[in-house]
């Protein structure tokens, strides 16, 4: 038997510290990289689309962590 776990604490971001792309300096300082932002919608269903080849299906469990 194969299970998935989604373990989230609801929020679209990892905070001001973890970018998901180099900054750049110009001539009034530094310039920090896009904050990363999740698309949980998007997760979730690659998971869906990968359990559709998993015999017998994943059970598939999601816990908000606060």
């Amino acid at each position: 038997q194969s299970i998935i776990v989604f373990a989230t604490d609801g929020k679209d971001t990892d905070g001001e510290d973890v970018r998901c792309g180099p900054g750049y300096y110009t001539r009034s300082g530094y310039v920090p990289g896009p904050i990363c932002k999740y698309n949980f919608t998007s997760v979730y269903n690659v998971a869906m689309e990968k359990n559709k080849y998993i015999y017998p299906n994943a059970r598939i469990f999601s816990y908000l962590i606060v």
